[in-house]
This record gives structure tokens, C-alpha cells and sequence, in this order.
């Protein structure tokens, strides 16, 4: 059942007769497409989703009612200002898990931890989402990180980008595999030079 809400529409969910299992689809990361399985939530007796709506299945029940099951994974929503600070963070892992990066930058303000800051910009630059990542670090001022992502910002050639991101993020063996990839496989032998890995260049 795929997520009817267009803000979630990566979202969906298999089910069996116990348990719906919710699946984030990521169609753009550092490393290719890719399905991830981020929860699970118990399904009640005779109950079959029809439908999902931000974070909440539609199941026909025993009588052909209408039955609302909010999933586990979205169980924190609604207005921050009455939310615990434990509350906060579990939003922040959701928001993660599920991919909603905007939602999780807000919860992160409203935290106001640096660590939550590096986490929200590491997996935006997984996803390639250099602008919000790009933010993240201004934040919590790591100028050298802002310098190098705004110089990303242009680049129109996936891997090349995925590449410099990889290198971001010290996946350099990856890094230099999207190089040869793209439209300048020098970058490749860039990489090499400037890691003083003669052999390998």
C-alpha cells in the first residue's frame, strides 16, 4: 500500500496478518536507489489496509467498518510547542527514518543540538541534498564543510556529484568508482593525487 500523502509519496507498506512493515523507497543517494525497511507496527485482528495516509492505514475491519491504524514509525506529530523534549527527539529519528528532512530540520532547531545538526546534514548529503546539508553545517559552524558543498551546488552530472559527496563523507574507494562514472574521470585521478596514493592513481 504506497503512501497516498504527496509530501510521504516514497512511503509504503507491506502487511501480513500480524504486522505492517513500512518501507522507505530512496530514489537518489550516494549509493544508487534503494528500499529500506524502517518499522513495524501490529496489525489488530481481521484488519486489512486499504489505504495510507500520513502515517495512518485505512483497514477494513470484521463488518466492513473503517477502522484508523496509525503506524509506529509516524507516531509523533501535531504541533512541536506540546511535545517533551524526549517527544522532540523521537520525531527527529522518524523524520530521519522516513526521509522527511525538512520535518527533521525543524524538530532539530526546535532541539538545538549540534549532534542532531551533524546527523540531519551526514544523511542529506547521503540523499544528495547539498542545499540542506549545506545549511545543517552552517549551523553548527563547520565553515570548511559550507565552502567545499557550495562549490557542489552547480553540478548537474549525478555521479560526479555522488562522487564528490562520497568523498565528503570519506568513502573515497566509492568515490572514485562514481569518478570514473562521470563525465570527468579525471576527478578519479584528482582523488588519488590529493590522498598522496600514488599507486592507486
Amino acid at each position: 500500500v504506497w503512501e497516498a500523502w504527496l509530501l510521504n509519496r516514497d512511503v509504503f507498506c507491506a502487511f501480513n496478518d500480524q504486522q505492517i512493515v513500512t518501507y522507505v523507497l530512496h530514489r537518489d543517494t550516494v549509493d544508487g536507489p534503494d528500499c529500506v525497511a524502517v518499522g513495524t507496527t501490529r496489525l489488530p485482528y481481521s484488519h486489512t489496509p486499504l489505504t495510507l495516509h500520513d502515517g495512518t492505514a485505512i483497514c477494513l475491519a470484521q463488518g466492513g467498518k473503517l477502522t484508523p491504524v496509525r503506524l509506529e514509525t509516524h507516531s509523533i506529530h501535531g504541533d512541536v510547542r506540546n511535545l517533551t523534549a524526549d517527544q522532540l527527539k523521537l520525531g527527529f529519528d522518524q523524520n530521519i527514518a522516513l526521509k522527511r528532512l525538512r520535518d527533521a530540520w525543524m524538530l532539530a532547531q526546535n532541539i538545538n543540538d549540534n549532534k542532531l545538526f551533524e546527523e540531519l546534514g551526514r544523511t542529506a548529503l547521503y540523499h544528495l541534498e547539498v542545499d540542506l546539508a549545506c545549511r545543517c553545517y552552517r549551523q553548527i559552524g563547520q565553515g570548511s564543510k559550507v565552502l567545499a558543498l557550495e562549490e557542489l551546488s552547480d553540478i548537474e552530472d549525478h555521479n560526479l556529484l555522488a562522487g564528490h559527496v562520497s568523498v565528503l563523507l570519506g568513502q573515497y574507494d566509492h568515490a572514485q568508482e562514481l569518478f570514473l562514472k562521470s563525465s570527468e574521470p579525471s576527478a578519479a585521478l584528482d582523488l588519488r593525487r590529493d590522498l598522496l596514493q600514488w599507486e592507486q592513481a
